[in-house]
Order: structure tokens, then sequence, then C-alpha cells
């Protein structure tokens, strides 16, 4: 619930004008698939492409009303002939009656759940309370996960008007894009490197125990993800070794800082140019040097600001 809350407030607070409509998927307590789009149907297909097997017995989660049409993506988008996809809890702002019927799984194993509020998000609606952690004879108390960024107070190290000619896209995507790869990745379990294009998605590589460790999870996600995309049901074979994402233009976002250049060495690898981190390694110096010096751009905030380790 907690990234499509930041996701809201983040495109409020970035974007002049942005797609309206969210849709995130998530499995386990990290996003595995997210769309936002002009219209619900966009941000929902973006959400189920991103990641066609991960979603499968996940939760969904929408700021829009689900329809029969929204419901019938929900199920049918991608799956071929009769069969449907299976979900676990779909969570929205309303239903039709037709839409529960069309989402429904026998023993009422698929969970509506109605919330209005989810209609109305804005930087208002991100939860201030403080968090509460059980323990042993006792509990941990911390304040909340309320940092939203400002896009336009963040260190630009690298030149993002001309990145973003260079790959003839808008910088209006590119920063909605960075809004949702953050809200994503600091939602997630850290380690994380998370990866969006164009609204969607691509992968999200979390819980791992070195940055760079995270990068390359994130990357060959991306690439599973888009091999099963071409694959569909017909499980045609594909020789190893081959890249299926394309993930030039795309962004990427860290929860912390990188220690070492080779974080970005693997993303910049395959394209991505644009790369969202926070500032405080020892070593931030050669990072941003490696970076620029391969054409790359770092938009950074200080870790003790920024630094998204969701739930520790």
């Amino acid at each position: 619930m907690q990234v499509i809350t930041h996701l809201s407030a983040g495109l409020e607070l970035n974007c002049e004008k942005y797609p309206p409509y969210i849709a995130i998927a998530v499995k386990h307590g990290n996003a595995c698939g997210a769309g936002i789009g002009e219209e619900p149907i966009e941000a929902l297909a973006k959400m189920i492409e991103g990641d066609i097997r991960a979603i499968h017995g996940g939760s969904v989660f929408t700021n829009f009303k689900i329809e029969e049409s929204e419901a019938e993506r929900l199920i049918h988008h991608k799956i071929e002939g009769e069969n449907r996809r299976l979900l676990d809890t779909v969570t929205a702002p309303d239903f039709s009656d037709v839409a529960i019927e069309i989402l429904a799984r026998k023993k009422g194993k698929c969970r509506i759940v109605a919330n209005p509020n989810l209609a109305h998000l804005s930087p208002d609606t991100v939860d201030e309370r403080e968090r509460v952690r059980h323990i042993r004879d006792g509990f941990l108390t911390q304040p909340n996960y309320t940092f939203v960024p400002n896009i336009s107070e963040a260190t630009i190290e690298g030149d993002l008007e001309n990145l973003s000619a260079r790959a003839g896209v808008k910088k209006e995507q590119i920063t909605a894009d960075l809004i949702l790869a953050w809200a994503i990745g600091s939602n997630s379990n850290s380690n994380t490197i998370t990866i969006v294009k164009n609204g969607k998605l691509l992968a999200n590589g979390v819980g791992q125990q070195d940055r760079v460790g995270a990068a390359k999870l994130a990357i060959q996600r991306a690439d599973d993800a888009a091999k099963a995309l071409l694959q569909g049901q017909s499980l045609k074979e594909f020789p190893q070794g081959l890249s299926f994402a394309d993930l030039s233009g795309a962004v990427a976002y860290s929860d912390s800082f990188f220690p070492f250049p080779d974080g970005p060495q693997t993303l910049i690898g395959r394209g991505i140019r644009t790369i969202f981190a926070t500032s405080g390694s020892v070593n931030d110096k050669n990072v941003i040097e490696f970076c620029k010096e391969r054409g790359a751009t770092l938009i950074m905030f200080p870790d003790k600001v920024a630094r998204g380790f969701a739930w520790h």
C-alpha cells in the first residue's frame, strides 16, 4: 500500500502533468509489477507485462475503480485460451458487481478490498505515524518513511537535459520514471535496484547483500521477464545468454549510495544512463566521475535524508 501512496505523492510534487492512473502488483512484500497510464487499461497492461509470471498469485492495488473491462484485463491479459490469471487480493477504490464476479475464485480465494481513499491520494496522505516493531518482551519504534523527493532539489551529477535529448525521451517522462522507480525501490527489501522505463516497472532486484549484486539481479529479472513475455505459454526455447530486455532509455533507482563504480558499470553496460542514488560513500567522487565519463547522469540526495532501507 505504501508504494501507491508514495508514488501518488511523488508524481504530484514533481510532475506538472502526469498519467493519473496507477496499478501496482506486490508479491511477498515487494512490487513485482507497476504501471502508470493515461487510461486504467494502459496502467494494468504495463503492470502485467512487466513480469507476467511474478504477478501470478500476487496482490494488486489501483487508484481507480475496477469495472468489467479492468477485471477482464487483470484476469486474461496475455493469457491464452480459457486459462485465467489467479490473484490473491485486488484493492481499489471501488468495484462493479460484474468485476467482482470476474475476479472471484473458488472458496473466496481472491479477496476484494474496496478503499475509496485510494482515489484521492496526495502528498498529504503519506502515513506519518510512528512505526512500531515488536521484539521479545518489548517493541522498537522509529519514524515512518515520509521522505518524498523533489527532483528539482537534487544534486544532478551530469547533464539531464542533454541526456533526455540524446535518448529521445522527454524530461517529464524521465522524471515520472524516476519517481516510479523510487516509490517501488524505497519500499522494497534492501539492497534494492529498481529499473523503470516509460511508466512501467521492468525489474525490481531486491534483498541482496551487495549493491552490484542487486544491479545484476535487476538486469537478470528484466531479461527473464522480457523472455517470458515473448514465450507466452508456448514454452519456446531460446539460446542461453541472450539479452531480451531493451533497457536503453530506462532509469534505475538505488536505495542507498554505490560504494564502488561496479554497480553503475553494470547498469550503464545495458544502456541505462539515468540513475537515482544517494550520496555519502567515501567513494562518491570515483562513482560520479565514472558515470560522467560514460555519459550517465546521477540524481543524488544525501543518504541520511533519502536512504530507502524499508522494513529495517
